[in-house]
């Protein structure tokens, strides 16, 4: 299992069943863990829950993407419950009919007076949730919170708390078998709690194994316990109280679940094992997955979780570079895949631009691959999804940090792997990015690229000027640095016919490129008592930006002497956070961005005046980190830690959906 933080977002409390608010998502083929109520399966990735609706033979007769994230998740009888890891349980409505985001109807409070604890596994027995916890940092040098935890869900929204078991160590999974809750833990252990009385929980027994559990099965009697030693143990469990050891094999396994006749163990293959009272499993069947376990060590690929659906006969198995598998088990002898996920590039997308019905992204290819990255272009039709067109080679170069287009035809990419290079991609046919040739970038520490016409911007702790009437052949005309400057934020716009450059971060520096061989520097230095900047854009002659916790617009039609506007205070990030921005008639759009994806982000509207005052504020969150956000007409493009989306948008409504 992981804790890694996804996509989640704050909706109002006491929604009617049966509400849901419109998303739109395309495919995502990455996959973490799995749940189950009946035929209603929800897998959820980086950035989005799949809810798959299986028909008796175990294939998706739908599937729905719907951008929550979080970690563990649990369904019944049309509800969701979603940890989150922001130390609650959210449940959700998920009786919605179509392609929507469920609305949040109730929470569980997991935080303790003493320390702050997150869910690490949750499961539903009948009418009551099980809930592994724990805890998030050590309080009065005692680790608390560690626990499983029962809650009545007679009324669904309305959780009742139980019980409170203290577990020696963090939850790893729940694994149930009649009355029996078996709980793999951190710490090298296996716990087998009785649970036939919810209200009053008790632990039989601990079984020290010495290594971490990657999970456990029961079948026939037996508990068969998975180790990161690529051990199997197999444990007799007729007295609970007294489990006994009655032998180990070692081979790799990544996850383990109970079938009808026995388990099956997931690695780059599933196999089946048939187990009879008092003697060692033996091996039943076996079915390749096509998975490179290998890979999986340094890229992310490789199983996260498994698990038997019996309506079906079938094994959901999520696995991430694989996305979701589906094997039909119901010949333990035999079994097969029946079904598995589209793949597409996993993208975190350092940058986007838009050019009408196109999006064209720079990136880098998955979360460990820093060393590689490339262009993908999208489709963002009037209405619907989103569609990949295509993408690029991604190992023939590093990973870039900023694009900028020209003419739909050329894509150039800014190298942030310290080779200081300006890549070149043909784009003129979407589904066949081709990388052209590579060119030395200015002598200057660039982030940041811009097309105008016949020019390429580069800015960063300086700017520079490239001449590309030949688009694939891109010559330097003049550079300017500016050794004080970082160039966190940058951007161009034209006053009275001429191109200005501007770079915020400590201070602001405004740049006349008009000539290109006397770049001029008309203003470097703080706006008013304002020297540093945590975001910035700019919309014709209006440069906006974020100071501490305040909102700036500064009237720039006369560059060499920026004059304020405007000041607001906005409800901001603590501090360190940073904001991308984007401006576009009279509306301001900012994400706050911690320095990770932690899911701790926050999206802020700001309806301005022509004069620049703040007339209103909306926010939603938490959201994934963000490095791009691009209002198009109707909605809103964002590219960051989880790949590209869009958000419709209106005046009262404002979702968040992404795609990878």
């Amino acid at each position: 299992m992981s804790t890694f933080v996804l996509l989640a977002l704050s909706l109002s409390l006491g929604a009617p069943p049966g509400s849901c608010r419109e998303f739109h998502l395309s495919n995502a083929a990455k996959s973490w863990e799995v749940a189950s109520d009946g035929l209603d399966v929800v897998v959820f990735g980086p950035g989005a829950c799949e809810r798959l609706e299986l028909d008796e033979s175990g294939r998706p007769q739908s599937i729905r993407r719907i951008p929550l994230g979080g970690w563990p998740l649990a369904i019944h009888r049309g509800w969701l419950y979603h940890g989150n890891y922001k130390r609650t349980i959210d449940i959700f409505d998920w009786t919605c009919e179509d392609a929507g985001l469920p609305v949040e109807a109730g929470r569980i409070e997991l935080e303790t007076a003493k320390s702050v604890v997150a869910a690490e596994a949750l499961d539903i027995v009948n009418e009551t949730l099980f809930v592994g916890t724990g805890t998030v940092y050590e309080s009065e040098k005692k680790y608390i919170g560690r626990s499983l935890r029962s809650y009545s869900i007679a009324n669904p929204v309305a959780p009742v708390p139980l019980d409170t078991l203290a577990l020696a160590s963090t939850p790893l999974d729940l694994v149930f078998s009649g009355d029996l809750c078996i709980v793999p833990i951190y710490a090298g252990a296996v716990s087998i709690i009785d649970i036939s009385h919810p209200d009053s929980m008790v632990e039989l027994s601990n079984i020290e194994i010495g290594v971490e559990p990657k999970g456990a099965a029961v079948a026939s009697g037996a508990l068969i316990v998975a180790a990161e030693d690529d051990s199997m143990r197999l444990y007799d469990i007729g007295d609970p109280r007294l489990p006994r050891l009655l032998g180990t094999e070692y081979r790799p396994t990544h996850a383990i679940e109970t079938i009808d006749g026995g388990f099956c163990t997931v690695d780059s293959a599933l196999t089946t094992w048939s187990i009879e009272p008092g003697r060692p499993p033996e091996p039943a069947g076996f079915v390749d997955l096509g998975i490179d376990m290998f890979s999986w060590r340094y890229s992310y690929d490789g199983v996260r979780d498994a698990r038997y659906i019996p309506d079906a006969g079938a094994v959901v198995i999520a696995a991430f570079e694989s996305g979701t598998i589906i094997a039909d088990v119901r010949d333990i002898e035999n079994p097969r895949v029946i079904w598995r996920e589209p793949i597409v590039p996993f993208l975190i997308a350092t940058g986007a631009q838009i050019d009408g019905d196109r999006a064209y992204v720079s990136s880098t290819p998955s979360v460990s691959e820093w060393a590689y990255g490339g262009v993908s272009v999208f489709e963002i039709p009037q209405e619907g999804q989103p569609r990949l067109l295509g993408w690029s080679d991604t190992r023939r170069s590093t990973t870039q940090c900023a694009i900028a287009v020209k003419d739909r035809g050329v894509a150039y990419t800014l190298d942030c792997g310290g080779h200081r290079m300006i890549h070149i991609w043909d784009v003129s046919d979407p589904t066949t990015v081709a990388y052209i040739d590579s060119i030395d970038s200015a002598p200057i520490a660039e982030h940041h690229l811009m097309v105008s016409g016949d020019r390429l911007y580069s800015a960063g702790a300086g700017v520079a000027l490239h001449d590309i009437s030949v688009p694939h052949q891109p010559e330097l005309l003049g550079h300017l640095q500016l050794p004080d400057m970082i160039g966190r934020f940058a951007g161009l716009t034209t006053v009275e016919g001429r191109d200005y450059v501007w770079i915020a971060d400590f201070g602001v520096a405004i740049v006349d490129a008009t000539n290109p061989d006397s770049l001029a520097l008309t203003h470097d230095g703080p706006i008013g008592e304002y020297g540093s900047f945590r975001g910035a854009a700019s919309e014709g002659n209006r440069l906006y930006l974020v100071s501490g916790e305040t909102f700036i617009a500064v009237d720039i039609s006369v560059p060499g002497d920026p004059k304020i506007l405007a000041e607001h205070a906005i409800l901001g990030p603590e501090p360190g956070q940073r904001y991308t921005m984007d401006v576009v008639e009279g509306r301001a759009y900012l994400v706050t961005n911690w320095g990770s994806g932690t899911g701790s982000g926050h999206l802020y509207v700001l309806d301005l005046t022509p004069k620049g005052d703040v007339t209103r504020i909306q926010s939603w969150g938490p959201i994934e980190r963000i490095e791009t956000i691009r209002k198009v007409p109707g909605r809103i493009f964002v590219a960051g830690s989880l790949g590209v989306g869009w958000m419709p948008l209106d005046n009262t409504d404002l979702l968040l959906g992404v795609i990878e």
